[in-house]
C-alpha cells in the first residue's frame, strides 16, 4: 500500500489559503461596504412608504398631522413620518471596527431622539408655536390667530422601526463578504 501526496498542489493550496488569510486579516474595505449598505437600507426604510407598510408603521396621529401642518415656520402640507426636517435621514453614518478579535460594521445616528422614534416610548412634552390659519366654522371661514400650544408629557410615541434589514438584504451583505474573501474566484 502506498500514499502519494502531490506537493505542488499543496503549495498551490497554501498560496490560496495565504491569500484568503490576508483578506480576512484586513476586513476594513468590505466592512465599509457593509456599513454603507446598512445606511442605504435605513434611508430606504425612512423614505419608502411600501417598506414602512412592511415594517408596520402606524400613520401619523390626527394631532401630529395638525401640528405639522400649522406650526409656525415649518408648515408641512403633506407630512410624513420621520421626514420632518430631514435631520434624521441625513444623519445616518456608516462606521466600522476591525481588530484582531472582531470585525464589525455599524450604521446609525447620534441624534438623541432616534431611539425614541425607532423603538417608541413616551414623549417629554414641550411647546410648539402654531401659525395663523383658516378654519371652517358654522358661520363660514374664520382666521385663527397664532398661538403657542403646550404639549403634555406622557403622550405615547409609536415605534417606527427604521434600523432594520430584511432577509434579502442580509443575503446581499453575506454576498459582499463572500466576494471580498474569495475575490474574483467563485
Amino acid at each position: 500500500m502506498r500514499i502519494e501526496i502531490d506537493v505542488k498542489s499543496l503549495n498551490d493550496t497554501r498560496k490560496w489559503l495565504d491569500t484568503k488569510q490576508k483578506r480576512i486579516a484586513d476586513m476594513r474595505p468590505v466592512l465599509l461596504k457593509v456599513a454603507t449598505k446598512m445606511v442605504q437600507v435605513i434611508k430606504r426604510n425612512i423614505a419608502e412608504p411600501e417598506r414602512q407598510k412592511q415594517l408596520g408603521w402606524q400613520p401619523l396621529s390626527p394631532f401630529t398631522l395638525f401640528v405639522k401642518r400649522h406650526r409656525a415656520g415649518k408648515q408641512d402640507k403633506n407630512p410624513k413620518p420621520l421626514r420632518d426636517t430631514g435631520n434624521l435621514f441625513n444623519s445616518m453614518r456608516p462606521d466600522i471596527m476591525d481588530s484582531e478579535k472582531t470585525a464589525e460594521a455599524w450604521a446609525g445616528t447620534n441624534l438623541p431622539y432616534a431611539n425614541l422614534q425607532n423603538y417608541g416610548g413616551v414623549g417629554t412634552g414641550g411647546t410648539v408655536k402654531i401659525a395663523s390659519y383658516m378654519r371652517k366654522t358654522k358661520n363660514g371661514i374664520s382666521k385663527v390667530k397664532p398661538y403657542t400650544m403646550s404639549i403634555k408629557a406622557g403622550h405615547k410615541i409609536p415605534a417606527r422601526t427604521f434600523m432594520v434589514m430584511f432577509d434579502n438584504e442580509f443575503e446581499q451583505v453575506a454576498n459582499l463578504i463572500r466576494d471580498y474573501i474569495y475575490g474574483s474566484e467563485k
